[in-house]
């Protein structure tokens, strides 16, 4: 069984998904068959229940659309969500505008630019570390002060990432 945890509007969700379309959450069992209609749109099939859904993804998740009702969503394996609470945590206790990687990796993408105004907790660089793209978000309210790395550079963890002032 593959295990994962569904976000949606800020509740977590845990899931046993099988290779047969089964997925299992608490008590709750479910036949699901999904079927890709367009790029974006999909029929899923939920205990002989159909539903048509959108799904459209943003920065750090996907915005899911289902019979007119939309819900901003992440889905990670159960081994990403741990890798993302350990980075918020480490995050957190980073208070003084210093980024630095938490460990080591490639800078798949820099959001963010010298001179721009950002809020606590917005994404800023995109840090890929064993085989998963891990969001690296801001510590700090602020202006961006220097950007240190580019895009696929390779770094080592407690590398200065960027400043914020």
């Amino acid at each position: 069984m593959n295990k994962f945890v569904v976000t949606v509007n800020n509740k977590k969700l845990f899931f046993d998904k099988d290779d047969n379309g089964n997925i299992k959450s608490g008590e709750n069992n479910y036949k699901v068959d999904l079927t890709k209609l367009t790029e974006n749109a999909f029929s899923i099939k939920i205990n002989n229940k159909i539903y048509e859904a959108t799904v459209e993804r943003t920065e750090g998740g996907y915005v899911i659309t289902i019979n007119g009702n939309s819900f901003k969503t992440t889905v990670r394996s159960l081994l990403e969500e741990k890798a993302n609470e350990y980075l918020q945590k480490r995050e957190g206790a980073n208070a003084d505008g210093k980024i630095k990687a938490p460990m080591p990796g490639l800078i798949v993408k820099v959001l963010k630019a010298e001179g721009e105004a950002i809020q606590k907790g917005e994404p800023l660089i995109i840090l890929e570390a064993m085989k998963m793209e891990n969001e690296i978000r801001a510590t700090v309210s602020g202006i961006i002060k220097s950007v240190k790395v580019n895009e696929n550079s390779s770094v080592e963890k407690g590398a200065l990432l960027l400043e914020i002032n």
